[in-house]
């Protein structure tokens, strides 16, 4: 993945690394969810596979495609900083 991500088109100011590591991050939370539900549950059906899957990649569409509106810079109570 990381190959890939190497050549992936990102917007202007995006830090390569960066944006990597978040990727990285929401991927191993959800690999580790799954590996705790499935030594919780000992097996994991049909329905809570497709559950998770669409979870994980709603939380991946979120990185993907932002969660801010065009034009939707919010300011976070600190000097200088937006969300």
């Amino acid at each position: 993945m990381e190959a890939f991500f190497e050549t992936a088109p990102l917007k202007e100011g995006v830090d390569r690394d960066q944006a990597f590591r978040l990727i990285t991050l929401v991927r191993e939370h959800f690999e580790n969810q799954y590996w705790a539900d499935l030594e919780k549950n000992n097996t994991l059906d049909e329905a809570y596979l497709r559950d998770f899957l669409e979870e994980r990649n709603r939380f991946l569409s979120m990185i993907r495609f932002g969660i801010l509106k065009k034009g939707g810079d919010v300011e976070d109570g600190k000097k200088g900083h937006t969300l």
